[in-house]
């Protein structure tokens, strides 16, 4: 997921949205992933953030 556009859609969605830092940053996080991913599964759109959690399958 590229940082730049993460960036700029949680600095608009903070600048429209009464939020504190991490609410908008979660909120672009799930938005990009779900354009990203090809099912709205969260297991689809955990894959597009990248950070050091892993999926665990079962």
């Amino acid at each position: 997921m590229s940082a730049c556009l993460r960036t700029a859609l949680t600095e608009s969605l903070s600048a429209h949205l009464g939020l504190g830092k991490s609410r908008p940053e979660t909120l672009s996080m799930l938005l990009i992933g779900l354009i990203h991913s090809p099912t709205v599964k969260l297991t689809h759109i955990a894959r597009q953030c990248h950070g050091p959690a892993r999926y665990a399958p079962k």
